[in-house]
């Protein structure tokens, strides 16, 4: 298994949700589409990842105008177990 140490920028977010750590999955995962806004894969794992926690109205998003506080976040998400 890829470690954090080993994985590609490509694979971080990944490795975070499988820990569960959906803030950082989220962040790594912005960043990476911030980079790259017209790569596929990108834009499909960020769909993914919003569709799993019920937050697909944000995937269609521009990264900049979809930022939340960690509070509305957490309030959004408080019902909704982590599909990792």
């Amino acid at each position: 298994s890829t470690s954090l140490k080993t994985a590609s920028a490509a694979e971080v977010p990944n490795l975070y949700a499988q820990a569960g750590l959906w803030y950082d999955a989220l962040a790594a995962l912005a960043s990476l589409r911030q980079s790259q806004p017209q790569n596929p894969a990108f834009v499909t794992e960020w769909r993914e990842l919003l569709g799993a926690v019920n937050l697909e109205a944000l995937a269609n998003q521009p990264i900049s105008s979809a930022q939340l506080s960690e509070a509305q976040l957490k309030s959004q998400l408080k019902s909704q177990p982590l599909p990792y």
